[in-house]
C-alpha cells in the first residue's frame, strides 16, 4: 500500500502550486474592483454635476418663464393701444384723401396703411386719367341748348294758328 504520508514541506509546496493561480485571480478581481469602483467615482460625480447642471437650468427656466409672463403682460395692452393708434391714423388717412375710397386705406402696420393710401392715389390718378381721354374724345356742345315749346312747327304758326291749336290740345293739369 502506497504511503500516503506527506511532509510538511511537501504539503505547504503543494498548497503554494494550488494558492498561485488562485491568488493570480484574486490581484486581478482586486484590480478590476479597483478600476470599477473608480469608474462609480467617476460617474457620481459627473451625476452630481449633471445634476446641479439641471437645478441651474431649472431655475434659468423659472426665471425666463417669470420674465416671459412680466413681458407679456406688458405687451398686451401696448397692442390694444396699438389697435386705436391704427384706427385713428385709418381715420385721419381717409380724411386727408378725401379722392381715395375708405375700404381702399387698410393693413396692419402704419407702412401699410401709408403703402394702401398711396396705391388708392395712383388708382384715382389713373381713373381721372381715363376719364379726361374719354371725356377729351367725346365732344359736348357749348352753351344750352335751344328752347323749343315742344309742338313741331309752332314757330312758323301764326297767332290765330296758335290760338286755335291751344284750344284743340288743353294743357293737361
Amino acid at each position: 500500500m502506497p504511503d500516503n504520508t506527506f511532509t510538511q514541506a511537501q504539503v505547504d509546496e503543494a498548497v503554494d502550486k494550488a494558492r498561485a493561480p488562485v491568488q493570480a485571480e484574486l490581484d486581478k478581481a482586486k484590480g478590476e474592483l479597483l478600476d470599477a469602483q473608480s469608474k462609480v467615482k467617476d460617474i457620481e460625480t459627473a451625476l452630481a454635476t449633471k445634476t446641479t447642471e439641471a437645478e441651474t437650468l431649472t431655475a434659468s427656466i423659472a426665471t425666463l418663464t417669470t420674465e416671459r409672463d412680466t413681458l407679456k403682460a406688458e405687451v398686451d395692452p401696448l397692442k390694444v393701444s396699438l389697435g386705436s393708434a391704427l384706427g385713428k391714423y385709418r381715420d385721419l388717412a381717409v380724411s386727408a384723401n378725401p379722392n381715395v375710397p375708405a375700404e381702399l386705406v387698410k393693413g396692419a402696420s402704419i407702412e401699410e396703411m401709408s403703402q394702401s393710401v398711396e396705391a388708392g392715389i395712383a388708382m384715382v390718378a389713373k381713373i381721372r386719367e381715363a376719364m379726361s381721354k374719354q371725356l377729351a374724345q367725346t365732344p359736348v356742345p357749348p352753351g344750352a341748348p335751344p328752347r323749343t315749346s315742344g309742338v313741331p312747327g309752332l314757330e312758323e304758326m301764326s297767332p290765330i294758328e296758335k290760338i286755335k291749336y291751344g284750344i284743340a290740345h288743353p294743357p293737361k293739369a
